[in-house]
């Protein structure tokens, strides 16, 4: 027989670089398509994060305004029994000033504009009379205000809340007024400034007017940056989230919320690129531990090959060798194909393995791993195709009475046991399509489905009676509130909807706790 003369690849070294070839093609392909939905998923979240950080701070803020205002009501009322009484007056101003770290500085100013009188008493102004617009505003106004950021005579970058006097005859005499410097020891300030984080995540406060009013770089208090898209969205009473490129040029996941009252925007925003290192650093660690079976894959592609040439170089031995009647021992060999198989499926199983790790990967980033119940992320994958279908819902807001007194009572592991079995129960009293989710700390989400408010309310309040009745282990007796909302798939959004069942169960605590309240 006449033998090949002409060059050829060796059987088991093109096996091994088919076969290593596909699998490093389903493993690079498989990794980026991971990266690229982590990597979305990552934004999501941080600018979900950072919208209900924003949010929050600007509520907070908003509380600690209102409550200084009744501070200064609470004094102008005693100052308005004793107007005339300069003692009494300095007095209510040194408590006012020194009771809490609200103020700064206090003053009293008659309604011809005169200072009475001012704490810390080392500002020497008593006599003199008031001149800037501010105190002029608040004289005509004749009602509680809170200033807009200025600049005061002694060079603070201040804003001044103030109540008006009025006396027992309804006579206007004068207001009494608190400064809070904006780069000064205060509460507003450390409400603002105890919340940067270490992560590159930061806030910033800005004025009417886009002015910078609190920065964790105090060098940039003051300046203006109304330019910056989140700010504008913000000053226009917006709340919500988006990347933008902030005046620096870098890129930035911001979330945003306004304060009403004194027309003030917070900004809570984080670094794209610090986002994508933690993305960075968990794909990281997913190849890692994929390494060992990544490693016998190729170990067996190595053996399967080894076996696959062997019988292959066998047949071909023999058909060389066939004498001239025709004999030759091929019959004796092994078909290929069952090895060819062997491969296959080692491939596909080496495959299997990594679809699984990333199934149980997708699983644990959206269920709750206390309860089993679906976490944020898996909430907002539902809402997204409710809102997608436009099919209407309604939506419980559940939260437990009084649960940091369990916490503190019977310790954090009976609290687990309480969020468990609270669970449970939600589980077990929803239907085959409702959606129960944990959505932090002691606070439950149940969506349902294709459910009216009317019918919402009465499983809510259900679902109230029977946690009610429920005896909890070493707990006893737990209540929940409940807020109440429904989207009817058109107006607004389902995020919104959320929102209000949060004001509903708000109301709930207010009316007493273990209740079920509608907006």
């Amino acid at each position: 027989m006449q033998k090949l003369s002409f060059k050829t690849i060796e059987l088991k070294r093109l096996i091994l670089l088919l076969a290593g070839f596909g699998v490093l093609i389903t493993l690079l392909s498989s990794f980026y398509a991971t990266y690229q939905v982590q990597r979305q998923l990552h934004i999501q979240k941080t600018l979900e994060a950072n919208r209900a950080y924003a949010t929050k701070v600007a509520k907070i803020t908003s509380l600690f305004l209102d409550a200084s205002l009744q501070q200064l009501a609470y004094s102008a009322k005693k100052i308005a029994m004793h107007f005339d009484n300069e003692q009494v007056v300095k007095s209510e101003l040194e408590r006012l000033t020194l009771q809490t770290d609200t103020f700064n500085a206090t003053i009293y100013a008659r309604e011809n504009a005169e200072i009475v009188s001012v704490y810390p008493q080392s500002i020497p102004v008593s006599g003199l009379f008031l001149q800037d617009s501010q105190s002029l505003k608040v004289l005509e106004a004749r009602e509680p205000m809170v200033s807009e950021p200025f600049v005061s005579p002694a060079g603070n970058f201040i804003i001044s809340l103030s109540a008006p006097v009025i006396d027992l005859n309804g006579t206007f005499r004068g207001f009494i007024g608190g400064a809070i410097y904006l780069d000064g020891d205060n509460i507003l300030n450390k409400l603002m400034g105890e919340h940067f984080y270490q992560d590159g995540s930061f806030l910033y406060v800005v004025d009417g007017h886009g002015t910078l009013i609190y920065h964790k770089d105090p060098n940039r208090v003051g300046e203006n940056v109304v330019q910056n898209d989140v700010v504008r969205q913000a000053l226009g009473d917006r709340v919500g989230a988006q990347q933008v490129i902030n005046t620096k040029g870098e890129s930035m996941l911001a979330g945003f919320a306004a304060i009403p009252e004194v027309h003030w925007g917070v900004v809570a925003q984080q670094p794209l690129n610090v986002t994508l290192e933690n993305l960075n650093w968990s794909l990281l660690r997913v190849v890692e531990l994929n390494l060992p079976a990544i490693f016998l894959v190729f170990l067996g592609i190595y053996v399967f090959g080894s076996k696959i040439s062997k019988p292959l170089w066998r047949m071909a031995k023999g058909v060389e060798l066939t004498d001239s009647i025709g004999h030759n021992n091929v019959h004796n060999i092994n078909a290929w194909y069952f090895e060819a198989a062997q491969l296959k499926a080692a491939i596909v199983d080496s495959t299997s393995k990594l679809t699984q790790r990333i199934v149980k990967l997708d699983y644990d980033r959206t269920t709750d791993p206390l309860t089993g119940l679906l976490n944020r992320r898996g909430l907002t994958h539902h809402l997204n195709q409710i809102e997608c279908r436009q099919q209407c819902f309604s939506t419980l807001a559940v939260d437990i009475d009084h649960f940091k007194h369990v916490n503190d009572t019977f310790g954090h592991g009976v609290g687990d046991e309480v969020l468990k079995q609270l669970a449970n129960e939600l589980s077990k009293h929803a239907r085959f399509g409702d959606i129960v989710c944990r959505v932090g700390g002691e606070e439950f989400l149940v969506l349902l489905p294709e459910i009216n408010m009317d019918i919402a309310t009465s499983v809510a309040e259900r679902l109230r009676k029977s946690v009610e009745e429920v005896e909890f282990k070493h707990a006893r007796r737990v209540t929940i509130s409940i807020g109440v909302a429904f989207w009817d798939g058109i107006t607004n959004t389902p995020n919104e909807i959320l929102e209000s069942a949060d004001k509903a169960l708000y109301k709930a605590k207010q009316m007493g706790r273990n209740q079920v309240a509608v907006v």
